[in-house]
């Protein structure tokens, strides 16, 4: 095993409260220490030597990827099946013949989802759209040969997926195509070899771990402790951020700030966010303070408050002021 590394504001702001999520046990926590045959750690391996080699390898798990086109084998392990969770993991891409690398070699599916590593034009996780046929960078631009951290949010029952890198708070990819097999109690994560590079490269893994985002019931005092500070475009001269800071700490403040997005002649207001918040990070606020930013009837605003608790995008019906998502890659 390995680590990866009460009070007012004045007239022109708006205060929000929300709810919030309590986390589960983990139902995989796979760390590569200890046992080093994969069957006797749970995995079935199915590959032989001109796929895949497989083997534990000083607490991590090392995998051999041969070229052999999309029949590079597999290790696949059943784990509960889960509407809601989180699949978090570290890679360490290229270990050995990244002069091989030029294309997908390591690739993982949780209850049908298919992700991928890619290294062409940038290295990339890649994430499959089925009813699309299309495959997209999750993450943009990532290291290779070196640990990254991976960390993936789900919810079955909105269709909806976030994407994040190292110990980011918000997604760096927002998605609500996500479709996974969940029937019955237990589903497959999947470990593969693509197989499409020039020739052999090694890859590893470790710290692998799924758990479920258990919503609802009686949610504790401090669950749901964080403040977020959303200010558009002028909201410097409300001097609304001075006084949020005075009233809560740094470590529960959370600040967002608006953009226009446009270079038209006489633009239409394109608005954004200069980051998303997750959905986890918008279940935490005990309140949303929003300063000089669209909030009344008909205003963009609203529609993008109802996507944080539930679908991904939100679109304002006036011609004069659409909202548009700030998913990287969009």
């Amino acid at each position: 095993m390995r680590r990866a590394t009460s009070w007012r504001v004045g007239l022109g702001a708006v205060v929000l409260a929300m709810v919030s999520v309590a986390g589960a046990q983990p139902p995989l926590v796979e760390d590569f220490e200890g046992a080093v045959d994969l069957t006797e750690r749970g995995w079935r391996v199915e590959a032989d030597e001109t796929q895949s080699v497989w083997t534990v390898v000083d607490g991590h798990l090392e995998v051999i990827c041969p070229r052999n086109p999309y029949k590079g084998g597999r290790i696949v392990r059943d784990v509960p099946t889960i509407e809601r969770g989180v699949l978090e993991f570290d890679c360490r891409l290229g270990v050995e013949g990244s002069s091989n690398y030029n294309h997908l070699s390591l690739g993982l599916r949780l209850f049908e989802h298919l992700m991928a590593f890619k290294k062409y034009s940038g290295h990339h996780l890649l994430v499959h759209v089925p009813a699309e046929n299309i495959m997209y960078s999750a993450t943009g631009a990532v290291p290779l040969n070196e640990w990254v951290h991976y960390r993936v949010e789900f919810d079955t029952t909105r269709g909806r997926v976030e994407y994040y890198l190292g110990d980011e708070r918000d997604p760096l990819k927002i998605d609500t195509r996500l479709t996974m097999n969940i029937e019955g109690e237990t589903g497959e994560l999947e470990i593969f070899n693509y197989g499409l590079t020039k020739g052999t490269v090694t890859n590893w893994v470790d710290n692998i771990s799924l758990r479920a985002i258990e919503t609802g019931g009686e949610q504790t005092a401090g669950a749901r402790d964080r403040t977020l500070l959303i200010l558009g475009i002028s909201s410097e001269r409300l001097g609304v951020e001075a006084a949020v800071r005075e009233a809560v700490a740094d470590e529960r403040l959370v600040v967002y700030n608006m953009q226009t997005r446009s270079s038209a002649t006489r633009p239409t207001n394109m608005l954004t966010l200069d980051k998303v918040p997750g959905a986890t990070t918008w279940e935490s606020a005990h309140q949303i303070v929003l300063a000089d930013v669209p909030a009344g009837p008909g205003e963009c605003l609203p529609h993008r408050l109802r996507w944080g608790a539930g679908s991904t995008r939100g679109r304002c019906s006036r011609k004069c002021c659409r909202w548009r998502s700030a998913e990287r890659g969009n």
